[in-house]
């Protein structure tokens, strides 16, 4: 499939038979809080821009860890921290990024959590094996809130992002 890329293109009349006929028609315009310089606008997998949430945990693209000042600075750089080994003071827009039209190594991206728990598994008739609906904090709770036909319990770790 072909793409186009639809710059100053606010209300989409232009691009709309384009998108009509089938194409991936990508549409950017400044009115709509769009900076091209900060899209990813050809990735295939349709996250067209960085999303980034500073009250969840992050790092820099390039693992450094970062104390951040400040997530609501006037003007377009609301970011202010310093990373970590670093003694400059640092500024990022909202979504994470820097200047730079790409990734670089100092944007900020959230990491994912790990997190481990319990669970109890459980037999059909059938021989088939099923879960416990409800995941524990520990062994020793999850074994306690057991149904006497548990067969086992398990740990499991998942990470949330």
């Amino acid at each position: 499939m072909l793409t186009i890329l639809s710059l100053c293109d606010f209300t989409g009349e232009w691009s709309r038979p384009y998108r009509e006929a089938g194409y991936d028609v990508r549409q950017v315009d400044i009115k709509h809080d769009d900076d091209v310089r900060l899209k990813s606008l050809l990735r295939d997998d349709g996250d067209k821009e960085m999303t980034f949430d500073p009250t969840k945990p992050f790092t820099t693209r390039d693992g450094r860890k970062v104390t951040l000042f400040t997530a609501d600075a006037e003007g377009a750089y609301p970011l202010v921290g310093q990373i970590a080994g670093d003694t400059n003071v640092w500024v990022w827009r909202k979504d994470g990024t820097r200047e730079r039209s790409g990734p670089e190594g100092v944007d900020l991206i959230n990491t994912p959590v790990k997190r481990t728990g319990w669970i109890n598994l459980y037999m059909r008739e059938n021989g088939s094996v099923f879960t416990g609906r409800d995941v524990w904090e520990t062994e020793a709770v999850a074994e306690c809130r057991a149904t006497p036909d548990a067969i086992t319990t398990v740990c499991i770790e998942w990470e949330e992002k």
